[in-house]
């Protein structure tokens, strides 16, 4: 199974650059640069991600990342730096610490970790043809229509308030740009356009994810109301939750953070029309089709994001040998028709 093969010793190391198996930096590396347990933990996280080859989530249709670097990582194998397979694992912490308080709010008609799957029919593609290991044979089926599905899992939603909250694990100075409204997007001054889209892409899913006779029964086991309907009632609020080290502002609220005389109000996320979602939804999808089905490479990121290319595992311009060269080969980024 392609993904994390290993670690890469950082620059601080005797041995920098240096490629190793995660056995060699558990049991036999002379000096560790990170505690065994703790680099275990993080490998066996990444190992159990279930973002495995053609699957397609919400986050990322919404746009944060870098689609080429996704392409490589879920069909070749790589070796990273520690650090920065910690931040993911940093937030996989928050979350199940959260978790783990469910029972107190579950009476209240939380729910926590949803996890949604709902199909995507194009009419006017043929369904590719897969073989036993799920990989595309090279073959289309042209009596059925293309089916994509798309998956999502909800941090916690509550169907008795529309309410849908998603946890932002973030760096201190991360959280700072989110209250001044420095790093903001086009629908709003303090969050990420990708954020945006996210959380609307989960509202959609949630609108079109059953009711299941499991879901009614916990309801009725904490004597909450029936909710009436097939499908799970979409959203009308969705709330960003901040988890920085020192703050934990949330959207849509003033906050006052330490040290700081004034509060900020921080933006409520725009709750966007289904249709509108469900278009942004299928442009995304097709695009993502083609990269992880039909193997078709993705372009590099646009000048303007390629700070994100500095940290890439894949980056030939920083590590040599790598396959990507954003300098190079930089394009903007096209949707596929």
């Amino acid at each position: 199974m392609a993904g994390l093969a290993g670690y890469t010793c950082p620059s601080t190391a005797p041995t920098a650059g240096t490629r190793n198996t995660i056995e060699h930096c558990l049991g036999k590396c002379p000096h560790p640069c990170v505690s065994p347990p703790l680099l275990a933990a993080i490998y066996s996280a990444e190992r159990a991600n279930h973002h495995k080859g053609a699957y397609l989530s919400a986050s990322m249709l919404s746009g944060g990342g870098c689609r080429k670097q996704t392409w490589y990582e879920r069909f070749n194998d790589f070796y990273e730096v520690p650090k920065r397979r910690y931040w993911p694992f940093r937030g996989t912490l928050a979350h199940r610490i959260v978790e783990d308080a469910g029972a107190l709010v579950t009476p209240h008609g939380w729910m926590q970790e949803l996890r949604m799957a709902v199909p995507l029919v194009f009419d006017g593609y043929p369904q590719p043809i897969f073989d036993a290991n799920e990989d595309f044979t090279g073959d289309f089926d042209d009596t059925q229509s293309l089916t994509i599905m798309l998956g999502g899992t909800t941090d916690a939603y509550n169907p008795f308030m529309r309410r849908l909250d998603d946890y932002k694990t973030m760096a201190d100075a991360k959280v700072d740009m989110v209250l001044r409204g420095t790093k903001g997007g086009t629908f709003s001054k303090n969050i990420d356009d990708a954020w945006v889209w996210q959380l609307n892409i989960y509202r959609w899913l949630i609108a079109h994810t059953p009711i299941t006779t499991k879901h009614r029964a916990a309801w009725k086991q904490h004597g909450l109301a029936k909710v009436p309907g097939k499908y799970l009632p979409a959203p009308e609020s969705l709330h960003i939750q901040a988890i920085g080290m020192m703050e934990i502002p949330l959207t849509g609220s003033s906050y006052l953070p330490q040290r700081a005389k004034q509060p900020f109000d921080i933006d409520p996320i725009p709750v966007l029309p289904l249709d509108q979602i469900e278009a942004f939804i299928r442009e995304q999808a097709i695009d993502w089709y083609r990269y992880l089905v039909l193997r078709e490479e993705p372009p590099v990121l646009p000048k303007a994001e390629q700070w994100k290319c500095g940290s890439c595992p894949f980056n030939g311009d920083v590590l040599p040998g790598q396959p990507c060269s954003p300098k190079t080969a930089a394009q903007p980024l096209v949707h596929l028709t």
